[in-house]
């Protein structure tokens, strides 16, 4: 992932993931319950793809808008 130095076979965990998007780990439990961020998940164990965090941030990321003045 690009700035996180993380590897791509490296699983991270909701907390890992709460902590890159700056949001709750409830956050994180919010965007895999309505599929808005994918996830691996054995018995009670959850893990997320770097690949698929990064795909959220780029997904979610506000562009500048360039507003003319009128005058």
């Amino acid at each position: 992932m690009t700035g996180l130095n993380l590897k791509e076979d490296q699983l991270l965990t909701a907390a890992d993931v709460a902590r890159i998007l700056g949001v709750t780990k409830r956050t994180v439990m919010t965007y895999k319950a309505n599929g808005t961020l994918p996830y691996y998940q054995r018995g009670r164990v959850l893990r997320f793809r770097p690949a698929d965090v990064e795909k959220h941030i780029e997904e979610n990321m506000v562009q500048p808008q360039n507003y003319a003045l009128c005058g």
